[in-house]
């Protein structure tokens, strides 16, 4: 196992447990239960469709519904998973990771592109993170860090992934009405 699974796969914090007590619970929130208008990913969907290892990769962390009210799943990484493989085409809203090998940075670009999906994309770097972040298809992209929101930033995706912005001094043009008139004097 390389080091960078490693590191993903070693527990950083205790208080976000799944089997945290009731109090914990509010640190680690239920699953979204509708990804879209055309398709709902339940707990149990969700489960499915990482346990589906028959298309290659290997669950290394997780992989399960936890048993308790609520809609609640395992924190999970799999890794050596191919990219035609269901859940690289799914967009997953769940403690998922899914780490896919690939041979150059050009490579990974063009496999982040490679969906109809763009919410948020990440880029880790000493380098080039912005370059290769700028070329990034989503609506939002976090560079060297984990968390992108912020209430002073935009939030919303392109492709499949959503239309608009809410947040941040452009999402406020969602709720202005523009009126173009055209005039001859």
């Amino acid at each position: 196992m390389r080091s960078f699974e490693r590191a993903l796969a070693t527990p950083h914090s205790p208080s976000l447990s799944v089997a945290a007590t009731p109090e914990r619970l509010r640190e680690v929130r239920a699953l979204v239960r509708t990804v879209a208008a055309r398709h709902s990913l339940t707990v149990d969907g969700l489960a499915d469709l990482v346990l589906a290892v028959d298309e290659g990769g290997r669950l290394l962390v997780g992989g399960s519904r936890v048993e308790r009210d609520g809609s609640f799943f395992e924190p999970t990484l799999l890794i050596d998973v191919p990219l035609l493989a269901r859940i690289a085409r799914e967009e997953i809203f769940g403690p998922v990771a899914v780490v896919y090998r690939v041979d150059s940075d050009e490579d990974a670009l063009s496999a982040a592109n490679d969906t109809e999906f763009g919410l948020v994309g990440y880029m880790f770097s000493k380098t080039q993170a912005l370059a290769y972040a700028e070329r990034l298809e989503t609506g939002m992209v976090g560079v060297n860090r984990g968390l992108v929101s912020d209430p002073a930033g935009a939030f919303g995706g392109i492709k499949a992934s959503g239309l608009g912005r809410e947040g941040g001094t452009s999402g406020i043009h969602e709720y202005l009405e523009t009126k173009y008139m055209a005039v001859e004097v």
